[in-house]
């Protein structure tokens, strides 16, 4: 796991300011209460539940040959607080402190495991007992978000393909775990919410020793080369993707889901940590079949307009963690 290079200088005044250096010569190296960000308005939500009825009637598909058009089909996708974004580690000022994001039941394994090709990624759920289903609460988050899958994004070569960038900089691959929020009982009844979601981003770079975990999970791409298909895993705990130490230093930030129907329910946690993928799982990850012949699923990052990002910084395990607020740009 690769850590971005971080320089910490405080101001002797009053109120603490810092600023951050980050090693940029290598394109892929850059790397209690927080006001929310820019929240869905009412009129937002009403669109959200009214057009959410019309998906699951006759939702068109989606492509990403020109992912400007979604937004005739799926609305949403034209609002003010989209994802992904381009986040800009520039001088920030301290706002505070708050618990560590806290991971829990990751080291367990599911009962089953099951890899999808759903046309637009591949996707990997489980099937947990009662008692030991995954979890994330504490950090920027109000409440238990439970986990519901992860899938990948990708692109046709190593300079591209992840959806959120640092500075401008784009990795090869980007991993999302989605979560819904424990009250809302489902996935589907989240999506309602503002609060209703939380994804974690996790950045992978080219090194020679891939990660283990993915090796894994491309132990079932034969059987989900193309779309629509299917693969039972050897169950396998989640724990092994190493999230909870990449997301010791991460940024926070009120967006949407990155794929129609685009809902602006997301707390998005993207880690400031990258994780390892070998040119060969890359070359793996490529082979698989998208609709429409897309051969990347990745969103261009969207417009910020005004929101703000935090960023989260763990020094220790034992202690809480430090609260940057970035300064809000369009």
């Amino acid at each position: 796991m690769t850590s971005l290079t971080q320089i910490v200088t405080y101001a002797a005044s009053a109120s603490v300011s810092a600023s951050v250096e980050l090693d940029l010569e290598s394109k892929h190296k850059p790397l209690s209460s927080i006001p929310p960000a820019n929240v869905t308005s009412k009129r937002s939500s009403l669109r959200m539940e009214n057009w959410r009825l019309y998906y699951l009637v006759n939702a068109p598909g989606f492509d990403y040959n020109d992912t400007c058009k979604w937004a005739k089909h799926y609305p949403l996708c034209g609002e003010e607080s989209q994802s992904p974004i381009d986040i800009k580690l520039q001088h920030f000022n301290k706002t505070g402190e708050l618990p560590p994001l806290e991971w829990c039941g990751y080291e367990k394994a599911p009962v089953t495991m099951t890899l999808v090709n759903s046309g637009h990624s591949i996707t990997l759920s489980g099937k947990w007992d009662e008692n030991d289903i995954p979890y994330i609460s504490k950090g920027p988050l109000s409440d238990v978000y439970i986990f519901e899958q992860l899938h990948f994004h990708w692109g046709e070569n190593d300079s591209v393909g992840s959806e959120h960038t640092i500075n401008g900089n784009s990795f090869p691959l980007e991993m999302h775990m989605v979560h819904y929020k424990k009250e809302y009982e489902s996935f589907s009844k989240a999506m309602k919410y503002p609060d209703g979601l939380a994804v974690v981003g996790l950045f992978f770079d080219i090194a020679s020793m891939g990660s283990d975990a993915l090796t894994l999970v491309l132990g079932g791409i034969a059987g989900v080369s193309s779309s629509k298909d299917t693969f039972e895993l050897d169950p396998f705990e989640l724990s092994a993707f190493n999230a909870a130490d990449a997301t010791q230093q991460f940024a926070s930030y009120s967006g949407s889901l990155t794929t129609p129907p685009c809902s602006q329910s997301v707390m998005w946690i993207v880690s400031l940590n990258t994780l390892n993928v070998s040119p060969k799982q890359m070359e793996k990850i490529r082979t698989i079949k998208l609709s429409h012949g897309d051969t990347h699923n990745y969103r261009p990052t969207q417009p910020l307009n005004g929101r703000d990002i935090y960023i989260f910084t763990q020094w220790s395990k034992l202690y809480m963690s430090d609260v940057y607020t970035l300064t809000s740009e369009t």
